[in-house]
């Protein structure tokens, strides 16, 4: 179990569930798992010109991607179900290099 905070604006876990099918409370167990993947989502950066990444693992009974950011703490942006190639870059079965996925704690070129 980890015992890193993880953060998230309440208010917002309705829209998120509404938009994409998964809560933060659920989307929060994936950084219970010891096997998750991230990468460094280098798409945008936050107003707080915080770094955001991606992690993917194992949820509960389902698998979940998040999007995050951390300057202190880890706080949600936003949450989904993991698609199919998720899915494959988690159990290692992507031929391209897992898209820049990493194992957790791993870093990312």
């Amino acid at each position: 179990m980890t015992t890193k905070k993880i953060e998230f604006a309440p208010d917002k876990t309705a829209a998120n569930v509404q938009a994409y099918k998964a809560n933060f409370e659920r989307a929060a167990l994936v950084f219970a798992d010891p096997m998750r993947i991230e990468r460094s989502d280098r798409r945008q950066e936050n107003t707080a010109g915080e770094g955001q990444w991606q992690a993917c693992g194992k949820a509960g009974q389902g698998f979940v991607c998040c999007l995050c950011s951390a300057w202190k703490k880890t706080r949600l942006i936003s949450a989904k179900t993991a698609n199919k190639a998720e899915k494959r870059s988690y159990y290692g079965h992507d031929n391209d290099n897992h898209k820049g996925w990493a194992e957790a704690g791993c870093k990312t070129s």
